[in-house]
Parts: structure tokens; sequence; C-alpha cells
């Protein structure tokens, strides 16, 4: 319950910090930054639509008509005429002009491109700008032609005119085409063009873009919006909750076919003198061919995540083959769920995975995973946010960290320091990892249990001083304890000069026998170099005897609620303890149950010891006496573990009789071998049953 209360407290606290950079606007940008990074890796990406073009009006154009036509630029509005005859005869689908024509120039050429436009064929699609330094119209008259041009839909987006001044094309031009659009185009926050309006609202009407307008004139239908849905005849989009259309971009600047105005222009005279054109008509038809400018002086570019200086007509084209396909970006929305489960899960994996790294990675992975549904939704079309979900995994995690470093490292050091003495590390960090299993109460767990006690001890006690004993005790201690928790061992504690140990527990382990015949070895070796340190000290040597058995056992903190131990409990715990005692007559270092030896398989070498039945115990087993890893060097002779092995077999396939010649050649190769002795003694005895039973601890 107390981790479940911190982890919603690093939530609220790292709520408050989103949702602060939220406020501030920062979350938005970065948000903003991390789309981006998809659109321009190309995720998704299609490749420009054939049927859009765009007939530029370069510098080459603007150079071409000067000095072979003699007009500058602005042109006389009859150029205009021949370019929209030219494209509706070679089958053009729409003629779009991202052009303003808002002033008159000379009559005769306004009232000639007006007739064109006028002509039936191919839709032409005017523009207009929305202004703010004015409110309505030039004039009334203006001002009315904008009127008529809305329509109305009360349940619309909520678009709001943030400008509310027009320039409309001339009267002559605004009446030769029902069809016309505003070319407003606005950044985000930070002033990079990712959507594009569709509509505005001045007064109670919505006005069309000229994207829409556009497309509205392809297909002869209104366009209806609702619940962020823009309906157009049978053709789906979505939209935001102010009209725009999240742009999937066809790629970097000039991804659509382009065209040079100044080559239709030629054509045209080419056409008019019977000669081959330089653009044949074919290459029109059934295209809508956008016209805009993109020449020195009059450049419109905008910033975009894909290019920097991103043509204004390619803006409009793209917003077009959008809403043709129709496939523009659908923005999922998901910034509040998103930010809650990065919150989530920044509370939840610190607190809940001790090691800091493992953690840090399953953050990271977390981050991943979410990153790669994000980029694979984008590849759909879908926009999911990144930078919500990892900053809040960001700001609760280092939330929950600092409180880690900060009060629990401290506990944890405290614990760290009274365990570390008999724990091994990786025990220690188990038990920091879940405090709360130090309370009293026990388990059952399958472990094995390590029990060792020295012998000779009382021949040292005489040979040294109270103080040099103690000091003695406390390095045994230490170098055997050293062993034990090296294999993950635990030292439950203390008894005299005797040491229990445990393995599996409170870390569970599958190769907990394993571990505890290795620490039993290395212990053992460990014990011959003391030796040789007592003896250069003129000090009796002492030996030591282990007893290992495996099985299921209650281990847990037993004692009073003021004082209490982990420890273990059980049949498991007290069988250890006999076979301790049950080297004494073998002359063994080291006994293990055969519950132990079977589970670790051939990773050891060893000798059957035989059948045996210890003090309160009635049913008999077989031990064994591990020897050394397996491929390490033996302390016998290969000959007589040999004889030794065959000796056992005779015993049992032929009896006492046949096993006695092979035990005592055995004890010639190895006199002071007293488990052979043993066997000696016991084959000499006519009423012995093959089973060694001890009538003492």
């Amino acid at each position: 319950m107390r981790r479940l209360l911190l982890m919603a407290a690093v939530v609220c606290a790292a709520g408050l910090l989103l949702l602060l950079t939220s406020v501030t606007g920062l979350l938005e940008r970065l948000e903003l930054l991390s789309r981006d990074a998809r659109q321009v890796s190309g995720l998704g990406q299609k490749v420009a639509e054939p049927e859009v073009a765009v007939a530029w009006i370069d510098q080459e154009s603007i150079d071409y008509m000067r000095r072979e036509g003699g007009v500058s630029f602005p042109w006389p509005r009859s150029i205009y005429a021949d370019v929209v005859r030219f494209l509706r005869n070679a089958g053009a689908k729409a003629i779009v002009f991202d052009l303003l024509f808002g002033e008159p120039m000379n009559a005769e050429d306004d009232r000639l491109l007006a007739e064109a436009i006028a002509e039936p064929g191919a839709p032409v699609i005017l523009s207009y700008i929305m202004v703010g330094w004015r409110k309505g119209g030039f004039d009334e008259d203006e001002t009315k032609r904008f009127e008529a041009r809305g329509r109305s839909q009360v349940d619309g987006p909520d678009a709001p005119g943030r400008l509310d001044g027009v320039i409309l094309p001339i009267p002559e031009l605004d009446a030769a085409t029902p069809h016309a659009g505003f070319f407003n185009v606005d950044g985000d926050i930070d002033g990079v063009v990712r959507r594009m309006e569709l509509v505005r609202r001045w007064g109670e009407k919505l006005y069309p873009s000229l994207a829409l307008a556009t497309v509205e004139a392809l297909t002869g239908q209104v366009a209806r919006f609702e619940n962020g849905v823009l309906h157009l005849g049978e053709r789906r989009a979505a939209v935001d909750a102010q009209g725009r259309l999240a742009l999937r971009f066809r790629g970097g600047a000039f991804a659509f076919e382009h065209v040079k105005l100044v080559n239709i222009l030629v054509s045209v005279t080419q056409l008019a003198e019977g000669q081959e054109p330089l653009y044949a008509p074919e290459r029109f038809r059934d295209r809508i061919v956008i016209l805009g400018a993109n020449a020195e002086g009059y450049e419109d570019a905008r910033k975009t995540p894909v290019a920097v200086r991103f043509p204004g007509p390619e803006l409009h084209a793209t917003a077009i083959a959008n809403l043709l396909a129709p496939d523009p970006l659908l923005e999922a929305g998901w910034v509040v769920p998103s930010g809650a489960l990065g919150l989530a899960l920044g509370s939840a994996i610190p607190f809940s995975i001790a090691a800091v790294g493992l953690g840090a990675l399953a953050l990271l992975g977390a981050l991943g995973l979410w990153t790669a549904i994000a980029c694979f939704a984008f590849a759909q079309g879908i926009v999911l946010p990144i930078a919500t979900p990892a900053l809040g995994v960001l700001l609760a995690a280092g939330l929950a960290y600092a409180y880690r470093l900060i009060v629990e490292g401290k506990q944890k050091r405290e614990l760290r320091r009274a365990f570390s003495s008999y724990m091994a590390p990786e025990v220690v960090a188990q038990v920091l990892k879940s405090p709360g299993g130090l309370r009293l109460g026990g388990e059952e767990r399958e472990i094995s249990v390590f029990f060792s006690d020295l012998a000779g001890f009382t021949g040292l006690s005489e040979a040294t001083t109270p103080q040099e004993l103690v000091a003695f005790l406390n390095s045994y201690f230490t170098r055997m304890g050293d062993h034990v928790m090296r294999e993950s061992g635990i030292i439950d504690k203390f008894i005299g000069d005797a040491i229990m140990a445990l393995f599996g527990a409170p870390l569970a382990r599958k190769d907990h026998a394993l571990s505890a015949i290795a620490a039993a070895l290395a212990c053992k070796r460990e014990l011959a170099l003391v030796n040789e340190e007592l003896a250069r000290a003129g000090k009796p040597a002492v030996s030591a005897r282990i007893g290992l058995h495996s099985g299921i056992a209650v281990v847990g903190n037993m004692g009073s609620q003021r004082r209490f131990d982990y420890t273990a409990m059980g049949d498991t715990v007290n069988l250890a303890s006999r076979l301790e005692g049950a080297n004494k007559p073998f002359g063994t270092a080291i006994m293990a149950s055969e519950v132990t030896w079977k589970a670790v398989g051939g990773a050891f070498q060893g000798r059957e010891i035989g059948k045996l039945r210890v003090v309160g115990r009635g049913a008999a087993m077989t031990v064994w006496e591990p020897l050394a890893a397996a491929g390490a060097e033996l302390p016998f002779p290969a000959e007589f573990l040999a004889v030794y092995e065959e000796a056992l077999g005779a015993l049992r396939a032929r009896g006492p009789e046949a096993s006695r010649a092979l035990f005592e050649r055995a004890r010639a190769l190895q006199p002071g071998d007293k488990l052979v002795q043993a066997y000696l003694k016991a084959v000499a005895d006519p009423s012995w049953d093959g089973i060694f039973a001890l009538d003492s601890k």
C-alpha cells in the first residue's frame, strides 16, 4: 500500500510538471518536432499524384516575356486568357490560380480573361486573401460579393475568422466563375506549416480554401463537416476542430510535376503558327494545373517539416491531393491517455525494479516500443504522440529515482550494511527489493542446507590464547562465509565453531544444490590454506566436516516481534546436520545426500559412500562424497577410485565376501582412507545388511 501511495504521489507531481510544460507551449513544440522527424523520415510517404501539376511563373518566364514580348510583370491578363484556353483545349480537369487579381489593370485585358474563364470546359478556380487591416471588402460592393460566396453551416468547425477583411478578384473575374477560395496559409505555434485550413468563418458563414474550392469544383459536391470529418460526396477526410487538414506530404519541395508558364505561352504561339508545340496538349489532359509564382521578388514559400522553403502553390497541391485520395494524416489526439501512460510507467518501473540499470533499460524498452508503434501508425497515416509519453516517463522516473536516492537510498544503505556480512550481494539486492519480506512468517521452499563444523578445535584452543582464538575464528568465519556468499548462499547462523548456510533462499534458485556443493569444495580448499598458515605459526591443524542436503523446508523470519532471525526449519535442516556429523566415522570431509548429488548432474566428480541410516531417521539413504569439479584434479589417484568403485559393484552384485579382496586392494593403494577401512570392517561382519547405521549424532 505504501508503494502504491508513493507511485500515486509521483504521478501527481510529475503530472503537474507535465501540465506546466503544456501550458507554456513547450510540450506542443516537442510533440511537433517528433512529428516532423517522422515526416522527414519518409514513413508512409506517397508519390506525388501525376494528375496534379504546377505551372510556374519563374524568373525565366518573367525575363522571356520582358525580352520577347516587351511586357513586365505583372503581365497583362490577356496572357492568362491564352493560358486558360490552351489548358482547356488540352483537356485539363481544372485550372487553379494561386495568384491574386485584386486590382484592375487594363480594362480590355481584364475583360478577355473574364471571358476565357467563363467559357465552358474545365472549371477555373480563383484565389482571394483574408486580411487584417480592414473589416469586409474594399467597399460595400466587395463586401456584398464576399458575403454571397459564403455557405451556412451552423454546426460547422470552429474556424474563427482571425482576419476580418478580404481582397477578392476584381468584379469582372469574380463574376466569371463560381469557384474561389482563400489562399492564406498559417503555420503552427512554431511557424511551421503542417496543416491547411479548409474553411474559415466570417460572420455566420463558412468560406472554403483554395484547395477545398478546387476539389468541390471537380466533384460537383459541397463540403459538409460533421464530428471532425469532412464529407465530400463519397469521400471522407479527418479534420481537427478548426477544420484543418493534417497534410501528408508527397516529398520535399517541387515534388509535383512542374512546368514553366513561359513554355506554355511559347506552345500557344507555336500552335497558332501551325508549328509543333514545345508542350504537347496531351501533357495536360485530365490534369489539375495550378498556376503560381516562384521568381525573385515574387517567391511564395513557407517553412514545412520537409523543406525550409516550401513553395506555396505546392502546399495547395498537397492539400488537393490529400482531399482527392483521400489520405490526409489522422491526428489521433491521444495526448492525455499517452501522457497518463507515460506517467504511470515512469512511476511504476523505478519502484518495481530494484536495479537502477535494469529499470532504466525497462523504461527505454517501453519508450522504444511506443515509438515503434507510433512510427508504424504514422506509416499508416495515423499521428500518435511521442513527446508527451516520453516526457511523462522522464518526469515521473526522475522524481521516482530522486525519491529512491534520497529516502529509500538511505534506508537501503543501512540494510545493506546489516545484511552484507552474511548474504551474497545478489541476495541482499533481492531482500532490498522487497523489504516487506523481512516481517515474521515463513514459506515452504526447496533449498539446500549446508552444515559445517570444525574438528581439532580443542587442540587449537589449548595452543592459543583467548585473543588469538577469537581472531582465528573471526578470520575462519569470514573466509568460509565469503565462499558461501560467492555462491549466492546466506549465512544462517554461527553456532560455536559451526556454520549453517542456506542456498535457494531468500533468493529462489533452481541450481541451489550445485551452489551448495561448489561452496563446500571451495571451503575445503580454503581450509587447506588455513592449515598451511597454522603450520607456519607452529599451531596444530584443524579439519572441517560438511553436510549437505536438499529438500523442502520452511524458510522465513522466525522469532519474536522484537527479535527474529531469517532461518530454515524442518527435516531437510535436521538431515543436513546429521550428515555433517556422519563424516566422522568415514573420515570424509564433505557428505552430500543422494537428493543433492543427483540434482547437480555431472557438474562434479565424487564417490559414493554407500547407504546410511542416521539417528532419528528410519529410512536409509545413499550418500556421496563430492571430490572436485568436473574435469578438475582429484585428491585420490585414479587407480584407487577405480578399484573402490569396482569393490562397491562387487558388494552389490555378489555380496560382502566377493568385495573383500577388492577393498583390501583399495586399502593398499590408499592406506589412510577411513571409508575403505569402514567397509572392510563391515564386510567382515556376517550380520551386516549393507547399510551403515549411526547410533549417535
